[in-house]
């Protein structure tokens, strides 16, 4: 089950009992709505590393949709595990950007 870790300046729970840096043990779908106060840190036995990846290497990649994957908690490392229909439920992520992410990200099997 994936890791997610709350967001700093923000608190999380049902009685705000967790504070920024804490690790929260939840599904996907159970924190899709709370990705604003939750960052993915690990998924399956799998690190999720938020190293950044200077744009020029990626020129595929525009800054909005760098910027939409980064709104919606998802890395550039978490890609290949990320799902078609979690990217195309990005907003302001199209067709045309999710087969520019898969032609750089081939989705992998969880």
């Amino acid at each position: 089950m994936p890791t997610y870790e709350v967001r700093q300046g923000v608190t999380f729970g049902w009685d705000s009992g967790h504070i920024p840096g804490d690790h929260v043990e939840m599904s996907e779908g159970d924190a899709a709505p709370f990705l604003d106060k939750l960052s993915m840190v690990a998924t399956d036995d799998r690190e999720v590393f938020d190293s950044p990846i200077p744009l020029e290497i990626f020129p595929e990649l525009s800054d909005h949709v760098l910027d939409s994957l980064k709104a919606a908690g998802i890395t550039l490392d978490a890609l290949p595990f990320t799902s078609d229909d979690e990217i195309a439920a990005i907003d302001g992520l199209g067709p045309s950007a999710l087969a520019k992410i898969r032609n750089l990200y081939p989705v992998m099997q969880r």
